[in-house]
């Protein structure tokens, strides 16, 4: 299961810049960066973090306008820890929560040493990567 969410995630689909609202989509605390007839890509608020070695991690929300089936899972909307190394135009998923229509989680997958891979162009990582990697100050590490 651990390969299902990245081709899922990074599929180079025709994604627009979304507007600021997103059909009957409750925003909360997402922001909408890209839409397409068969998805919105939503980033969390307060999720993008800068870490000392320069790395960057960010919360990113795929809601599918239909169900979605993978390794015989079926989800409405995937939220995906993603890391970026943004000197290198590289990402890698350490977490994925596969969520049913109903909001519960149908699958979790954890995989904290994940290879980094490269942004292709024109993907959803190279969206996120775009508001993610702007210029900014690192996180001070917690003592």
């Amino acid at each position: 299961m651990r390969n299902v969410l990245l081709p899922v995630l990074c599929a180079a689909v025709p994604l627009v810049v979304a507007s600021a609202t997103v059909g009957a989509q409750p925003l909360g605390d997402w922001i909408p960066i890209a839409q397409s007839q068969s998805e919105t890509l939503l980033m969390k608020r307060t999720a993008a973090e800068i870490y000392p070695d320069g790395t960057r991690r960010a919360l990113v929300k795929t809601a599918y306008q239909a169900p979605q089936s993978a390794g015989g899972i079926e989800f409405t909307t995937t939220i995906a820890r993603i890391v970026f190394d943004c000197k290198k135009h590289q990402a890698k998923i350490v977490h994925t929560d596969f969520i049913e229509a109903s909001g519960e989680i149908a699958y979790a997958d954890d995989v904290p040493d994940a290879p980094y891979s490269p942004i292709e162009p024109d993907s959803a990582p190279a969206l996120v990567e775009q508001v993610v990697c702007l210029p900014g100050k690192p996180k001070k590490k917690a003592d």
